[in-house]
């Protein structure tokens, strides 16, 4: 199978559902996955404590999404980390 660019390696592979740690608007967030645009390129986050029914919330004004762009992924120094069933966060590495 030919690559469309022979240098091309995978960084990140994201799924719905999956956790990152990011810089937003200068300040470190924990977020999730919640919705994937490759249309438009785009990724839908919310805050790790944020539940219920996003959509209504939204629309009342009552949450706010983070929005970005496959490309922005490396601006905020997004990183996939895990959270296990009691909470605990394994983050591969720190953001200074």
């Amino acid at each position: 199978m030919k690559r469309p660019h022979p240098a091309a390696k995978l960084v990140l592979k994201i799924h719905k559902g999956d956790m990152l740690r990011l810089r937003h608007k200068g300040k470190v967030k924990t977020a999730r996955v919640v919705s994937l645009s490759p249309e438009n390129k785009t990724i839908w986050l919310v805050e790790h404590f944020e539940g219920g029914n996003l959509a209504k919330r939204y629309k009342e004004r009552k949450l706010e999404y983070i929005f970005l762009s496959f490309s922005r992924l490396k601006e905020c120094e997004a990183r996939l980390i895990h959270v296990d069933a009691l909470g605990r966060i394994k983050d591969p590495g720190t953001i200074l």
